[in-house]
């Protein structure tokens, strides 16, 4: 957590008190323990999700320093496929039939598309 932190700039940006974080890193482990501590918890909790583990964990105990950075990680795009999919729909686009198209035509076209 410290690594993400110290690598992100996140101490200023998000107001975080390092030893505010440190306990509540001992909290969530002590709770991460306990929420995992038979075979069937186990499992269910192998079973779900990254966010929904934190949404777990965060509603178990209050970690107002582990919240906003969870949240800061987890909004970071894991891949551009995104961004690269609406380059790849616009290259389609941009043709000279399209070009010569009425701009009504075009937002149709796009409306469609997307």
């Amino acid at each position: 957590m410290e690594n993400i932190i110290g690598r992100l700039h996140l101490v200023g940006r998000l107001n975080i008190s390092m030893d505010e974080l440190y306990d509540e890193c001992v909290t969530a482990t002590s709770l991460l323990e306990h929420l995992t501590k038979g075979p069937q918890e186990k499992e269910k909790w192998q079973s779900k999700g990254t966010a929904e583990k934190w949404m777990e964990i965060l509603q178990a105990a209050d970690l107002p320093n582990i919240q906003p950075v969870v949240s800061f990680v987890l909004s970071i795009p894991s891949s551009t496929g995104f961004a690269e999919r609406i380059f790849s729909l616009m290259k389609n686009k941009w043709t000279d039939v399209r070009n010569k198209c009425s701009i009504t035509a075009q937002k149709v076209e796009h409306k469609f598309s997307v």
